[in-house]
């Protein structure tokens, strides 16, 4: 009697699954981004810009992943847009007039953890949750602005600081994140992401003006604050103001005229350290099932 009870006790608990088992599974997930710059150019709302994302991501605990991501966002800077003539903190970078476009194609891997954590079979997964991720990656860049034409040009081979940089460099991508468990096999992502890299040129812009040069082609893109219309929308900018008002005085360099304040030797940079960019995703996740999925029997 006691042995067959036994017995029964001992099949019982092995047929039980065990609690704390994780089901590593993997998952797939597409991004639709939206990009706001930080760097010398002014960034802002105004030049938020889209961007795109595909991922890879394997849990290996109840509560930590490992992932792969690869994506291409466009960041958009603009003193003329994103900082004001008649703001007394923002004058002196919209007279600079400098603004940028560039394409950046990423590949990260990353670490994520989960806030809440997953047991048993993963369809059990919470329905909501917050997740951390920090990651290394590397990324391409090509930093172009408008010509007089209003075509983009590539500024990298212009040495528009008399300086040579990569196209190429490294970044600590760091993100916060919700997720919404939509059905057994997909989820609801919104991330937000710092990446901050370790160029000071995503913009082209790091340092001082480089020596006058009006028989060199890039001077029209190094000096651009007394031009009269801003290349980038076309629009005229308040020359009047910035002579009478400001006190700023044109210096004649043939094609490539200049205020004083922004010549040879002054800052054409704004701000110290690397260029970083921040990054809005909205993603959908797919998770491939273990198991084979049984249709209701009705």
């Amino acid at each position: 009697m006691m042995l067959s009870l036994l017995l029964g006790f001992q099949d019982t608990v092995v047929g039980q699954s065990n609690p704390w088992k994780v089901d590593k599974y993997t998952s797939f997930g597409v991004a639709l981004q939206g990009s706001y710059f930080y760097g010398d150019v002014s960034g802002g709302i105004r030049t938020t810009r889209p961007g795109a994302e595909f991922s890879a991501v394997q849990k290996i605990t109840s509560h930590s992943s490992i992932g792969l991501a690869t994506g291409w966002v466009r960041l958009l800077g603009s003193d003329y847009m994103n900082a004001s003539l008649y703001n007394s903190t923002q004058q002196d970078h919209h007279v600079r007039n400098l603004h940028f476009r560039s394409d950046v194609i990423s590949l990260k891997a990353f670490y994520q953890y989960d806030l809440l954590p997953s047991y048993k079979d993963y369809i059990r997964r919470p329905i909501y949750n917050i997740f951390f991720k920090a990651g290394l990656g590397v990324f391409y860049f090509d930093p172009k602005t408008k010509d007089s034409t209003g075509s983009w040009v590539s500024l990298r081979p212009m040495k528009t600081e008399g300086k040579s940089y990569s196209s190429y460099s490294a970044m600590v991508p760091l993100s916060l994140g919700v997720r919404y468990k939509i059905s057994y096999h997909f989820d609801f992502e919104v991330e937000f992401t710092y990446n901050y890299t370790f160029t000071d040129y995503l913009d082209d812009v790091s340092g001082n003006y480089p020596i006058a040069d009006p028989n060199n082609p890039s001077a029209y893109y190094t000096f651009r604050s007394a031009q009269s219309k801003d290349p980038q929308t076309g629009k005229s900018r308040d020359l009047d103001y910035m002579t009478n008002e400001l006190g700023y005085t044109v210096i004649n360099n043939g094609d490539a005229p200049y205020f004083q304040n922004h010549g040879p030797g002054t800052p054409r940079g704004s701000r110290a350290g690397f260029d970083a960019y921040m990054t809005l995703s909205v993603r959908l996740v797919y998770l491939i099932p273990k198991h084979k999925i049984n249709c209701p029997r009705y």
